[in-house]
């Protein structure tokens, strides 16, 4: 499975390399007065924007398959009351303690898999919302490049790439960006407290 993947990864690479060679490529350009500070703005929106997604993701999932988790859930308590209920050591309660034991940890395994469906579900609902947020012209990459430099094709692919691109960050929650905002603060503070130090050595 690795293998396969890296091979996957290696033809992706040179089938791009190929067409970079063969194609007429240019190199995109910050926007008119957008500047490295417009990043918190940027992040401000894209947060706002997962928020909606995650909150829409959870308002399907629970009408989509809820009810289903809850009866689970129930029956996974009822056979753990009944487990405890159970006295005696004779062979048959030891057989009915025995046969609940045993249906227990194949409800257990059925939840399980019921849970990881539902996170793979959420998963790609977040993606789908987050492409068609993307296509309707929530775009990161789009707000900070100007693509007026590029070639027909590399705007045509520009575009592509910039709707996957936002569809992901959408769909990987507000979690994300807030890490991704964590570390913009961190970088600016440590950039900000060394050219205070540099001034102030200057004025030594």
């Amino acid at each position: 499975m690795i293998r396969r993947i890296k091979y996957r990864g290696i033809v992706f690479v040179l089938a791009v390399l190929l067409l970079s060679f063969y194609l007429n490529t240019t190199t995109l350009s910050l926007k008119q007065g957008v500047e490295f500070l417009d990043v918190p703005r940027l992040l401000g929106f894209l947060f706002l924007f997962t928020l909606f997604v995650e909150r829409s993701i959870e308002f399907i999932l629970s009408l989509w398959r809820s009810s289903e988790a809850d009866r689970m859930d129930r029956q996974l308590d009822k056979l753990k009351l009944e487990i405890t209920q159970i006295e005696g050591k004779s062979a048959a309660t030891n057989k009915l303690r025995t046969a609940k034991m045993a249906q227990l940890e194949k409800d257990k395994d059925a939840r399980t898999k019921y849970r990881s469906e539902t996170r793979y579900a959420a998963l790609w609902l977040g993606f789908g919302i987050g492409v068609a947020l993307s296509f309707s012209g929530v775009r990161v990459l789009g707000s900070i490049f100007s693509d007026w430099c590029l070639s027909e094709c590399q705007t045509k692919l520009f575009v592509m790439v910039d709707i996957l691109f936002t569809g992901t960050i959408l769909a990987g929650g507000s979690e994300g960006i807030h890490k991704i905002m964590k570390i913009y603060n961190s970088f600016t503070e440590k950039v900000e407290a060394r050219n205070k130090a540099a001034k102030e050595r200057s004025k030594e």
